[in-house]
């Protein structure tokens, strides 16, 4: 039984675009995540900055 070589090379492209696809979530999901962690942080600091002067 012989192989199809544009049907695997097709199939081949459209794995590679699932895979940069789902990199590009995961990096998304990286982004947003840390970007939350920052802006908790920084209001986290000015509360115990404003809860320090305050004594």
């Amino acid at each position: 039984m012989g192989r199809i070589i544009s049907r695997e090379r097709a199939d081949f492209y459209e794995f590679m675009a699932c895979n940069f696809l789902f990199a590009i979530g995961a990096i998304l999901v990286v982004y947003v995540r840390s970007g939350r962690l920052h802006a908790r942080q920084l209001v986290a600091g000015i509360g115990l900055i404003r809860n320090g002067g305050a004594r």
